[in-house]
C-alpha cells in the first residue's frame, strides 16, 4: 500500500471514533498511566497516550528512544506511520478499521474494559525493522461513550517472533470474554488482488449490526446461551431473535470468529472458572466439560489446550499450587 493512502485512510479511522470532551492531560494522569503498564505485557517497551480528537500524541515516553532509537520529540502519529513495514501497512489499517468496529458494538461502559492486541514490525532509527507487539486500552471517553484517548504499549517481540502471520486479539478485563487471533479480512489487500469481500451483497446496516452484536454478547455474558449443548446457529437465531442468516455474519464481522470458536470460546471460559472453584473439586473433568456445554471429549481437551497450553489436569494442579492464573486473562 502505498505511504500517501495508508496515511489518509489510517487518520480516517481514528477520525470515526473520535469524542468531544477536554483535551487537557494533566500530569498527574501521565504518573497514573505508567503505574496501568502492570497490565501489559513488558520487556523492552515504550508507551504513548493518543488524542482521537487532535490524531496526536499527548504523551510519548522516554523509553522510545532506547526501544526506536528516536528522540521524543521526533515522534509523531505520522512518522510512525511512516516507519510501519510496507507489507504491514495493509494488515495495520485492516486492525485499525476492525477495532474500530468492534469499539461500536461494545455499550459505553465495556468500552475501557478491553485491551487491543496486535504485532507489526517498525523501522528503528538504524534502519532494522522491529517485530513489536501494540497493546492498548481506551482511558477516556466522552459521555456518549466515544473514545477520546487511548494508553499504547509497544514492547520488542523480536526475539520471540521471528516470522509467521500477524494475529489481533481482544483481551478482555472484569470478567469480559476474550477473543483471541480473531479472523479479519484483508480490505485493501483484497482490493488490490481483485477479490470479492466476504458478505459485501449483504444489506444489513451497521446500525442493526450493532444492535445483534449487544444482543448476542448480553446473551452470553449474562444469560449464558453456550451452556446449552444443543445450541446451534438455528437455535441461537430464536433466543436471540436474530435472522439466522445473519448471525453468521455479525460473529463474523463484529467479533472476527466463527460460530463454533465464538460458543466455544465462552465455554472454556466456564470450564476455566468452575475448574478452580473449590466447590467443584469433587466434580470430575468429564462432568464438568459437559455442564459448560460441550458434547464432545475430543474436542473439548483439543479446544482447552489450544487456550491454555495445557492439559485441564495441570491447569487445576497450577491453582492448588498457588499460581493463580486469571481465566479471563486466557
Amino acid at each position: 500500500m502505498k505511504l500517501e493512502l495508508f496515511n489518509q485512510e489510517t487518520k480516517k479511522v481514528w477520525t470515526s471514533i473520535s469524542g468531544n470532551a477536554s483535551s487537557d492531560l494533566a500530569q498527574f494522569e501521565i504518573q497514573l498511566y505508567r503505574k496501568l503498564l502492570v497490565y501489559f505485557q513488558l520487556g523492552q517497551s515504550c508507551f504513548f497516550i493518543f488524542n482521537f480528537q487532535t490524531l496526536a500524541f499527548d504523551y510519548v515516553s522516554d523509553e522510545v528512544e532506547t526501544l526506536l532509537g528516536y528522540r521524543v520529540q521526533n515522534i509523531t502519529s505520522s512518522f510512525l506511520l511512516e516507519n510501519v513495514h510496507p507489507q504491514d501497512r495493509g494488515w495495520f489499517l485492516a486492525c485499525q478499521e476492525h477495532a474500530t468496529h468492534f469499539s461500536t458494538t461494545l455499550p459505553a461502559d465495556k468500552k475501557m474494559k478491553y485491551k487491543v492486541q496486535y504485532d507489526l514490525r517498525l523501522k528503528k532509527q538504524s534502519g532494522q525493522y522491529a517485530q513489536l507487539i501494540l497493546q492498548s486500552v481506551v482511558i477516556h471517553t466522552d459521555e456518549e461513550g466515544r473514545i477520546i484517548r487511548t494508553l499504547t504499549v509497544l514492547t520488542d517481540i523480536s526475539h520471540i517472533k521471528k516470522n509467521g502471520a500477524p494475529c489481533l486479539s481482544y483481551i478482555g478485563m472484569d470478567n469480559e470474554p476474550c477473543y483471541m487471533d480473531v479472523d479479519i479480512n484483508y480490505p485493501y489487500l483484497k482490493q488490490k488482488n481483485g477479490k470479492k469481500e466476504r458478505y459485501s451483497s449483504s444489506v444489513l446496516s451497521i446500525s442493526r449490526m450493532k444492535e445483534y452484536s449487544m444482543r448476542l454478547q448480553k446473551g452470553f455474558s449474562d444469560e449464558k446461551w453456550y451452556l446449552d449443548n444443543e445450541l446451534d446457529l438455528k437455535m441461537l437465531s430464536s433466543k436471540s431473535n436474530i435472522p439466522a442468516h445473519y448471525v453468521s455474519q455479525v460473529i463474523n464481522q463484529c467479533f472476527g470468529k466463527s460460530f463454533a470458536d465464538y460458543v466455544n470460546t465462552f465455554r472454556v471460559q466456564e470450564f476455566m472458572q468452575k475448574l478452580t472453584d473449590p466447590s467443584y473439586d469433587n466434580i470430575t473433568v468429564e462432568s464438568l466439560f459437559y455442564m459448560c456445554g460441550f458434547n464432545s471429549k475430543a474436542a473439548f481437551y483439543r479446544l482447552f489446550r489450544k487456550h491454555t497450553g495445557m492439559s485441564p489436569g495441570d491447569y487445576r494442579l497450577l491453582f492448588k499450587n498457588g499460581a493463580g492464573i486469571d481465566p479471563s486473562a486466557q
